[in-house]
Parts: structure tokens; sequence; C-alpha cells
């Protein structure tokens, strides 16, 4: 088994917002955002009632926007929230070959697993599996 998600080449760099008031919407971050950079994507998360979850995504098509943004963004207050930022996903191009792979790890924990993905970085996404899990 292999980390999924990581397959080829990723363009891009993505940022997650938390932390936003739930008055903020997608086109007041595109506005905010696009001043650092061209965005390829802009997003508030929605929960399945339709209400804003205080959280949103925006994905900047190159990886230095991105950085520039989160050193002038993060904890910048946005409708009297500070809001908090931080990379995810594929750093630019980074191969899936580049990625440690991991295919069990014996009683992982949630815990067990930020531990990890704090080991290699919070730009990458490593999904463990339980013993119990894997056949």
């Amino acid at each position: 088994m292999v980390a999924a998600g990581l397959s080829g080449i990723e363009s891009g760099t993505k940022l997650y917002i938390s932390n936003l008031h739930y008055g903020v919407t997608s086109e007041d971050l595109q506005e905010l955002f696009s001043e650092m950079g061209h965005l390829k994507h802009c997003a508030v998360h929605y929960d399945s009632y339709r209400h804003p979850t205080g959280s949103a995504e925006v994905i900047f098509t190159r990886r230095s926007e991105a950085l520039a943004a989160l050193k002038r963004y993060n904890n910048m207050r946005l409708d009297g929230k500070a809001m908090k930022i931080e990379v995810i996903g594929a750093e630019l191009g980074l191969s899936a070959a580049a990625v440690p792979q991991i295919s069990v790890v014996p009683g992982a924990s949630r815990r067990g697993q930020r531990e990890v993905v704090m080991m290699y970085g919070s730009s990458l996404a490593l999904p463990l599996l339980l013993d119990s899990q894997v056949m």
C-alpha cells in the first residue's frame, strides 16, 4: 500500500485558512489573496447544512506567491478574527517517488499520525493504516 493522493507532479501551492469569521465569502478571499498573485482556486468550506465552517482553501499558481501571502496574512484580522494560515498538499515539483512511503504503522493513532506529519512537514499528507485495516 502506498501513500494515496500524490500521483505525479502537483502544480500550485495550497493554503489552508482557518479561524475565519462565518461572514467571510469566497469572493472576499479571492479579492484579498489575488493581491499576492495568480489564484487557481479559492473556496470557503461549508458543512452539510451549507453553513460556513470557518475555514477555506486558496491555491496559488506559484509557490513564491503562496508563501508571500502566508507571511503577509497569517494572524491578520479579517472581519475581526485573526486568520490562521498553513501550507498543505504536495510541494511544487514534488513527485510521488520523493514522498516517504508508509504502508503499516502498528497501532497508529491520530496523535501518531500527527507526529509523522510533523516529522516530515505539514505539507505532506500521509495516510496511516492500523494493522486491522491491512489484509
